[in-house]
């Protein structure tokens, strides 16, 4: 973990739980699951803070939104280091209501669900009105001229099909964001695929601006967020969203396609919240 030192200018990421000094409803940070949880009741809050400067604090310049199905794939033996390194992230966020339900048993409360697609239409708003330099990996076509219509400076990529285990394969599209990078000069990266590609990516474009002594720019990897604020994939009813039935939601719409991992694959996070709460009796 960073030093102390490396977190005094917002804590953001501290092991234990501080408020922050941005006069924003004091954002907190909990340590659920392994990972230093953002405890803020409003996205606007959270959207001010990934707006605003950005601390020297050793961390990455990321943006995570877990919820159950990602904690549980990030659980398995093959993602043990995209794990490790996630947990370094400034921002994560509590996508998932049981996320929220495990820090109330685990006596570090998080006050309120954070998703990611609510995160997005604030920040890409105030980006289009400000200007401000941004590069968008889109999962479709359709979506990325659409955000290009919004803000028409923005670069695009839109990746084909790879295997984000094939290094000559990530490369290749790692190599045409970098192109996007080096035209834009973004302050934000958002990048709207599946798991764990994105996350591959982004961390891949890290990687190559440290290496060549340059401060990263911001990633956030947010799914979905793209589409449901476009319009073009459905959000939950908001009385669902509330009650953190979002999942179930997406699953009615697509059954077939998200019954295993739901009621199969995610039943393992139980086994996660059990290993939480023996860990808070130690």
């Amino acid at each position: 973990m960073p030093s102390e030192a490396a977190l005094d200018l917002t804590q953001i990421g501290a092991s234990d739980d501080r408020s922050t000094d941005h006069g924003l409803h004091e954002p907190r940070t909990r340590r659920v699951f392994g990972f230093d949880f953002v405890s803020a009741r409003h996205i606007e809050d959270v959207a001010e803070l990934v707006l605003g400067p950005q601390p020297d604090d050793g961390l990455l310049p990321f943006v995570l939104t877990p919820n159950v199905d990602y904690l549980v794939r990030l659980s398995q033996p093959e993602h043990a280091e995209l794990r490790e390194r996630l947990r370094r992230s400034r921002y994560v966020l509590p996508d998932g209501q049981p996320i929220v339900w495990t820090s109330l048993l685990r006596g570090r409360p998080l006050a309120a669900r954070l998703p990611g697609s609510s995160l997005f239409p604030p920040l890409w708003r105030r980006i289009v009105a400000e200007g401000r330099p941004t590069v968008v990996v889109a999962s479709n076509e359709e979506t990325a001229a659409r955000l290009k219509a919004e803000l028409p400076g923005v670069g695009v990529v839109v990746p084909p099909f790879f295997d984000a285990d094939d290094p000559e394969q990530l490369a290749k599209v790692v190599a045409e964001c970098e192109e996007q990078l080096e035209i834009v000069r973004p302050e934000f990266v958002f990048v709207g695929i599946s798991f764990p590609k994105q996350q591959a990516i982004a961390l891949a474009l890290i990687d190559a601006c440290e290496a060549r002594g340059e401060r990263p720019p911001i990633m956030l990897t947010l799914g979905a967020s793209f589409e449901m604020y476009l319009g073009l994939c459905a959000r939950a009813p908001r009385i669902m969203q509330r009650l953190g039935l979002e999942w179930f939601f997406r699953f009615l719409l697509e059954p077939r396609r998200l019954f295993k991992r739901y009621f199969v694959a995610d039943l393992r996070f139980a086994w996660l919240v059990l290993r939480e709460l023996v860990a808070a009796r130690d």
